[in-house]
């Protein structure tokens, strides 16, 4: 599991970030913290890195949103490590045959 502490600026457009705002609030892997002003710190978390770069994207992507900034991530080494023991399982393995 990555668990990323993010800072977004939020549009000036209030009707924006209002619907980003309740946008955010229906994903699970999302948890908003406190708006200060333009800010809204939030915690996301993803099961690998790759589902961490879409989330991310996504955040970006939002309308109402204008800058996702990384204040943070933490990995939880266990999972990583068993996520990786089993990506390096699945993939394909090449032999080399001397002639």
């Amino acid at each position: 599991m990555i668990t990323s502490g993010l800072v977004l600026t939020l549009s000036r457009d209030g009707a924006l970030t209002s619907d980003a705002i309740a946008t955010l609030g229906a994903r699970s892997e999302i948890t908003p913290g406190e708006r200060y002003g333009r800010w809204l710190p939030v915690a996301m978390e993803a099961h690998d890195d790759a589902a961490s770069r879409d989330l991310h994207d996504w955040l970006q992507s939002l309308p109402g949103v204008e800058y996702v900034d990384v204040v943070s991530v933490n990995f939880d080494e266990d999972e990583v490590a068993q996520s990786s023991i089993a990506h390096s399982a699945e993939a394909p393995r090449h032999e080399c045959h001397e002639h």
